[in-house]
């Protein structure tokens, strides 16, 4: 039922919602690159992948990476993260009549009532919207959102999704869409900072692609032309996978390396460990973004590059994923010149998702045109 939301008709209509967040975030950037100052850019990605995602999901314009009054969702949605791993390291926690009683439980079910309230508002005036004015009344918007889509989406019944479900559906994909895309980001800015050769390779391409236009705008037709652009993000996420460990249950008997394990095991899949595993890339502490270009994807195993997961189970907004980020990194690299700041130490730290321990700093100049 959710699949109709990414398909790539539905997401190339989101390509202006990236060119139009991208240049807010441009903007302030570029004032601490006048400043000559070091931007930790964690923090503002965060805020900007959750524009983004409101806009996509909810049509609401929410300008967070300015706009205070998101705060409290912002919070709710980095705590709630935090107190669920702590959760998932105390096994005595696992019963919820132990947990709800403590201080992490009261304040995990407060920041779930604050991030719940949100969506089930939006989703309350959309209904009320739709059942008080005629399709021909309603006010146009410039695109269809992932909530007009489950609001309208129906089974093979013909039955919809109750508001519960659709608030469900809505809060993972923003939860799960937003942390993780602004991590993805940070390291991939981090890498080209880190390696300039490539850095300076992914602005040629996006000025080579933009040439000859008025605009620094970003068009659907030009993501498919990002082709060493994209090579420098799958890389990253080779190196810095933002799901760094994923658990799959087996739904039948499996035989592996001689080994049975049985239907109903849970299977922990390391990703971090094997997209460095030398016995599956060469040189893998390399960063090498040509081992994506098409000559070598041919012969990549199906399975060795797991950034998204792989199978059924694979995550269901990675075009979406992949889409954003060309966009914003196209958007960087034409305006800035990156450099990291050798005097902040930057350390990945696993978490739910891979994140950089206290932050990635960078220094900002701009790009000469």
């Amino acid at each position: 039922m959710l699949t109709p939301a990414f398909h790539f008709d539905m997401l190339k209509q989101y390509v202006p919602v990236y060119n139009e967040v991208s240049q807010k975030l441009l903007d302030i950037w570029g004032e601490h690159a006048d400043r000559g100052e070091s931007v930790e850019i964690t923090k503002y990605l965060v805020s900007y992948t959750l524009d983004v995602l409101l806009r996509c999901v909810y049509s609401s314009n929410s300008n967070c990476l300015e706009n205070k009054d998101m705060t409290p969702f912002l919070e709710g949605n980095r705590e709630l993260a935090q107190l669920l791993i702590k959760r998932l390291y105390n096994p005595l926690l696992i019963f919820d009549w132990i947990y709800f009683n403590t201080a992490d439980g009261r304040k995990f079910l407060h920041h779930c009532e604050v991030v719940q309230k949100y969506s089930e508002d939006v989703i309350l005036k959309r209904r009320e919207e739709l059942l008080k004015t005629s399709s021909k009344s309603r006010p146009k918007r410039k695109y269809l959102d992932l909530l007009d889509i489950l609001l309208s989406t129906r089974d093979e019944n013909g039955e919809g999704l109750t508001d519960t479900e659709i608030r469900e559906e809505t809060i993972t994909f923003m939860t799960a869409g937003h942390d993780t895309n602004a991590s993805a980001l940070g390291w991939i800015l981090y890498c080209l900072a880190m390696y300039k050769e490539h850095q300076e390779l992914c602005r040629e391409e996006v000025r080579e692609v933009l040439a000859g236009r008025d605009t620094d705008d970003i068009i659907w037709e030009d993501l498919s032309k990002f082709t060493y652009v994209t090579m420098c993000i799958k890389e990253t996420m080779r190196l810095y996978p933002i799901a760094p460990y994923v658990a799959k249950l087996s739904s039948e008997d499996i035989i592996a390396n001689g080994q049975r394990i049985p239907k109903g095991t849970w299977l922990g899949v390391g990703i971090h460990a094997m997209q460095r595993d030398p016995a599956v890339w060469n040189d893998p502490e390399r960063f090498d973004p040509l081992r994506f270009n098409t000559e070598n994807s041919k012969k990549m195993d199906p399975f060795a590059f797991l950034a998204f997961s792989a199978g059924p189970r694979n995550c269901i907004g990675q075009r979406f994923a992949m889409q954003e980020m060309k966009v914003t990194v196209a958007h960087i690299v034409n305006r800035f010149l990156l450099e990291v700041d050798t005097t902040h130490a930057v350390e990945p730290y696993f978490h739910a998702i891979l994140k950089a321990k206290t932050g990635i700093k960078l220094k900002l100049t701009l790009a000469p045109m």
